[in-house]
C-alpha cells in the first residue's frame, strides 16, 4: 500500500500543478476573451469557497475513512467546471467556476495528507512528495506560454484535458489504513478549541495572503517598471527553482531545525524579501527578490504543514489541513489580493509591496509568539 501510494501521489501533485500554472496567468485574460460578464464576481468565487467548503471536505473525508475516495470525486467536480469554463456559454462562467471551485477546494489538504501517509506519517519527507507540485507549475507555465505563442492554442481546453487525466490518476490511489472506531465528534471539538492552532492558522493567512498579493501583481508591477515581460518569467523561475531544491531535501533540514524555527525564519526573511521588492527598479534586483520565494515560501508550508499534522488528532488529520487551506487560500489569498487590488487602483503596485512588509511584520511577531509557546513535536488528541 505505502510503495503504491508512493509511485501516485507524485503524479497528482504533479498533474495537479500543472492545472494550476496553466489557469493561473491566463484564466482572466481568457474569459475576458470569451465575454464573461460580471468577471470579478467569477473570479473572487474560489476564495469565497475555499473558506467554507474546505472544511467540509476536510470533515467528509476523515468520517468516511477514505481519502482516494473524496479525491475523485473533488477532481472530478474540478475537471467538470474547468470544461465548463472552456466551453460553455460564457453566460454559465459563474455556474462553472463554481463547480470548478467546490472540487478544487479539497485537493491540498486531501493530498498533503496523503503524503504524510505515504512517508508512514512522518513530515520530513512531506517535501519530497510536494517537490513535484511545484516541478508540475514550472513547466505548465513555460509550457502554456509556448504552446499558446506557436499554436494558438486555449490555455483553459488544455487544462480541462490535463483535470481529466487527474481525475484519472487518482483512481490508481489506494485507500489509506483504517481508524478503529474513529471518535470525529470529539476529535473535531479537540481541534476547534485548540488556541495555538489558531495563532498558526492566523500567522499562515497572513503570510500567504502577502505571497498571494505579490505573485498575482508581479507582472502588473514588471510592466509599471517599463521592465520586459520576459523579466516576470525568470523572477517566477528563479524562486520556484530554488524551492524546488527546499522541499527535495526537506528531510535534511528538518532534521536539523524545528518546525516553529523554520517558520520564524520564512516570515522574517519575508519582510526584506517585500522590502527589497519595494525598493528596487531593475530586473536583476527583482528576480534576487523573487529568488527568495524558494525560501520564504519553502519554509513556511513545509513548517505549517507539519505543525497542524502534529497538532492534529489522528482522527481527524485531513480536517486539519482543510483548516490551514481554507485560512490560507481563503482568507489569505482573498485579502491579499482584494487590498493589493485597491493599492493597485488608487496608488501603484509598488506599494502592495509596502503592505506585505506589514503583513510580514504581524506573521513575525505570531511566529516568535509561537516559538515560545508551541512544542512542534506536541499532538493532541
Amino acid at each position: 500500500m505505502k510503495t503504491r501510494l508512493q509511485y501516485w501521489i507524485p503524479w497528482v501533485y504533479f498533474l495537479g500543478f500543472c492545472v494550476l500554472g496553466i489557469a493561473g496567468p491566463y484564466l482572466t485574460e481568457e474569459l475576458k476573451e470569451k465575454g464573461v460578464r460580471n468577471l470579478g464576481l467569477v473570479l473572487v468565487l474560489p476564495f469565497v469557497i475555499r473558506i467554507i467548503v474546505t472544511p467540509i471536505w476536510g470533515i467528509l473525508a476523515d468520517h468516511l475513512q477514505r481519502w482516494d475516495l473524496v479525491l475523485r470525486l473533488a477532481t472530478f467536480l474540478s475537471a467538470f467546471g474547468f470544461l465548463g469554463l472552456a466551453l460553455w456559454d460564457p453566460s454559465l462562467a459563474f455556474v462553472a467556476m463554481l463547480i470548478h471551485a467546490v472540487g478544487r477546494a479539497p485537493l491540498p489538504p486531501i493530498v498533503d495528507s496523503l503524503a504524510i501517509e505515504a512517508g508512514n506519517g512522518n513530515a520530513k519527507d512531506f517535501g519530497r512528495f510536494r517537490r513535484w507540485g511545484s516541478i508540475g507549475f514550472l513547466v505548465s507555465v513555460f509550457g502554456i506560454s509556448a504552446a499558446k505563442q506557436y499554436y494558438n492554442v486555449e490555455a483553459l481546453v488544455v487544462g480541462s484535458v490535463l483535470a481529466f487525466v487527474l481525475f484519472a490518476v487518482s483512481w490508481g490511489l489506494p485507500s489509506p489504513k483504517q481508524v478503529e472506531q474513529p471518535d470525529l465528534k470529539r476529535a473535531l471539538r479537540l481541534l476547534f478549541s485548540d488556541k495555538l492552532l489558531r495563532y498558526i492558522l492566523l500567522c499562515s493567512a497572513l503570510h500567504f495572503g502577502a505571497h498571494s498579493a505579490g505573485g498575482v501583481f508581479l507582472a502588473v508591477h514588471v510592466s509599471s517598471l517599463g521592465l520586459p515581460t520576459i523579466w516576470t518569467g525568470i523572477a517566477v523561475a528563479s524562486g520556484v527553482a530554488l524551492e524546488i531544491f527546499l522541499m527535495s531535501n526537506s528531510r535534511w533540514l528538518m532534521e536539523r531545525f524545528t518546525e516553529v524555527h523554520l517558520l520564524l525564519f520564512a516570515t522574517v526573511l519575508a519582510f526584506f524579501r517585500w522590502m527589497g521588492t519595494f525598493m528596487v527598479s531593475s530586473g536583476i534586483g527583482l528576480t534576487l527578490c523573487q529568488l527568495t520565494h524558494g525560501l520564504t515560501f519553502g519554509c513556511f508550508y513545509l513548517a505549517v504543514v507539519s505543525m497542524v499534522s502534529s497538532r492534529s488528532p489522528k482522527d481527524a488529520p485531513v480536517t486539519g489541513q482543510a483548516l490551514l487551506a481554507s485560512a490560507m487560500g481563503g482568507f489569505g489569498a482573498g485579502g491579499g489580493v482584494f487590498l493589493a487590488s485597491q493599492i493597485e487602483y488608487y496608488h501603484s503596485t509598488r506599494y502592495i509591496f509596502a503592505a506585505n512588509m506589514v503583513l510580514a511584520l504581524f506573521a513575525s511577531v505570531i511566529a516568535y509568539y509561537l516559538c515560545l509557546k508551541l512544542s512542534p513535536k506536541t499532538q493532541i488528541g
